[in-house]
């Protein structure tokens, strides 16, 4: 497993661009985001990741260019579409689903038994940072505020505190001021259950 670090801000997306900005960080990603999420399962006292990959999650979404302006047409994907039934399991391909228009996978879905559980709106806009393999992802969340994700697929297989701790070194090194023992916002667990819900590791 991979840590991800999912840290809520407490000013406006404006003052930690330019920060980032400042220590030369690019901006190399923009878009605006609508996913909508869909289960036939129960999600009583799952973790954050284990709501995620208990979902098919639909994407609609647009490229942003750096001023946050539309640059494209909207367009949607599909994630974790695993259908079951009493006799079978089975997966629709990525070829499959490109053929299918959203209607037509709605239908599949509500014909599986699947029921929508959330959706979310934000906008997604990422950063690299000079010398390490990691991306900055600065989210606005609709009713949640401002994340900051990180992580860096470089860590992968050490343990997940030494991952975690790296990852909070990085994103000191580029103007923020986390300790170790700051908690991440897990946003699924809080759309869920209608609080603020934390967790020492977004992926987990």
């Amino acid at each position: 497993m991979h840590v991800e670090v999912g840290f809520k801000l407490d000013k406006s997306l404006e003052y930690y661009r330019k920060k980032v900005e400042e220590y030369n960080c690019t901006n190399f990603y923009n878009a605006e985001v609508e996913d909508t999420y869909y289960t036939k399962e129960s999600l009583d006292n799952k973790s954050e990741n284990e709501i995620k990959c208990s979902c098919v999650r639909i994407r609609h979404d647009r490229d942003l260019d750096y001023n946050l302006k539309p640059k494209g047409n909207w367009k949607y994907s599909f994630q974790n579409l695993t259908l079951k039934n009493k006799s079978t399991a089975f997966k629709v391909s990525n070829e499959k689903l490109n053929s299918m228009t959203k209607e037509e996978v709605l239908n599949l879905l509500k014909k599986e038994g699947f029921k929508k559980v959330f959706y979310t709106k934000k906008l997604d806009i990422h950063y690299s940072i000079d010398g390490f393999n990691g991306d900055i992802q600065f989210q606005p969340i609709e009713n949640i505020g401002l994340i900051v994700y990180y992580y860096n697929d470089d860590y992968i297989g050490l343990p997940l505190k030494e991952q975690r701790k790296k990852l909070v070194d990085e994103l000191n090194l580029v103007g923020f001021n986390f300790n170790y023992d700051k908690l991440g916002l897990d946003k699924l667990r809080t759309i869920y259950y209608g609080k603020e819900l934390y967790s020492d590791n977004q992926n987990g």
